[in-house]
């Protein structure tokens, strides 16, 4: 059984981990949202009688059962208690992946900004960013949002401090939600994403991220393995070998990159928007000459007017991004790498085989069992 307290973009990640892991142990999984039911899940337990329980607790919730459930429990993602079992994300190699990601950008200003209010998640993911630029010399400005119950008050107060920010900076968001707060509230009072502030979120909540004013760059927790260890877990805890307590980490799949980090060395909306056509298309096998008719110019005039804003030609971009998708799309090791090429837009897995050892110096394969 796994009970959560809320729907997300994450824990449906987190259950594409889980249910091949329970098949394997010929585990049943039943799931139950809490906020939608109107029973406890100890009443849910007593009547169901399951051999366990996972439990996700997402980050800005800070709720976990007052009782024992009378059956093991393996809490995912806890957000604050250390519990007997426990499956968490590892925040100071997150708080290190964002520093390195931001620290590409060569600015001299940096932020971090903090979940509403704070809660000891955020505070050590902060900690951990601020500790990770002072090793390469830099400082980091951090603060956390007010939340109150009136959200336009909420957004020109963040406004107002995102003003007093040194420009250009580096923002890193505790999650995508304060990063889509962050962009709305500095759109709000004229500060131009990613020119002026670039921002960084974590999660990979693609609905939030693709509907935010600028789309959002995040960082991808490796929750299918999350999924995966829970129920290992729960196995070694339900036929009693399991060691007490017991607490797993799971990192990263990598960075998501969208508009909100993508820095241009001329600005140009026209080939920024193209940025975007290709992210959203590449799976589609699109081709540079699909990206010119997209553009409606002439080749030379499109070629050209992209690598003076982008760095490169539009074919390079093309196959930069298939890639990077490609790297996320390999840490799901449910697909085969015939299934992450064609998702990718390569024609064949020996397409994706070539290209990827030319830019990695190694096989998707070997990629997949270093990582």
């Amino acid at each position: 059984m796994s009970f959560t307290y809320r729907n997300t973009s994450a824990f449906r990640k987190i259950m594409d981990g889980v249910r091949p892991a329970a098949a394997a142990h010929g585990f049943w999984v039943r799931t139950v949202e809490l906020a939608e039911c109107r029973r406890t899940s100890a009443e849910i337990v007593s009547e169901w009688r399951p051999l366990g329980c996972l439990l996700y607790v997402p980050s800005g919730i800070d709720v976990l059962p007052r009782r024992n459930l009378g059956v093991p429990v393996v809490h995912v993602n806890p957000t604050a208690k250390a519990q007997p079992y426990s499956v968490v994300h590892d925040r100071a190699a997150t708080a290190q992946l964002a520093a390195q990601e931001l620290l590409r950008l060569g600015w001299a200003h940096h932020a971090f900004v903090g979940w509403h209010g704070r809660a000891d998640w955020s505070d050590e993911l902060g900690t951990a960013f601020a500790h990770s630029l002072a090793a390469y010399g830099k400082d980091c400005i951090s603060f956390t949002p007010r939340k109150t119950n009136d959200p336009p008050s909420d957004e020109a107060a963040l406004g107002d401090r995102l003003g007093k920010l040194p420009k250009p900076c580096a923002v890193f968001a505790a999650n995508d939600e304060i990063a889509g707060a962050v962009i709305a509230a500095a759109t709000r009072v004229g500060i131009q994403v990613p020119d002026e502030l670039a921002v960084l979120g974590v999660d990979d909540d693609v609905p939030r991220c693709e509907s935010a004013p600028v789309t959002i760059s995040s960082i991808a927790p490796d929750y299918f393995r999350a999924g995966t260890a829970a129920i290992e877990m729960l196995a070694s805890a339900v036929d009693g070998t399991a060691r007490k307590p017991q607490r797993q980490t799971f990192g990263d799949l990598g960075v998501v990159h969208r508009a909100s980090t993508r820095i241009r060395r001329e600005r140009d909306a026209k080939i920024a928007a193209a940025l975007e056509y290709i992210r959203l298309h590449v799976h589609e096998g699109i081709g540079a000459k699909d990206v010119i008719d997209w553009l409606a110019l002439k080749r030379r005039t499109a070629e050209a007017r992209f690598r003076r804003a982008v760095g490169r030609s539009i074919l390079d971009e093309i196959q930069s991004v298939r890639l990077e998708q490609a790297e996320l799309l390999l840490g799901n090791p449910g697909l085969s790498i015939e299934t992450v090429a064609s998702l990718v837009g390569y024609v064949s897995k020996n397409q994706l085989a070539r290209l990827f050892k030319s830019a990695h110096g190694m096989t998707p394969r070997a990629w997949r069992k270093q990582s």
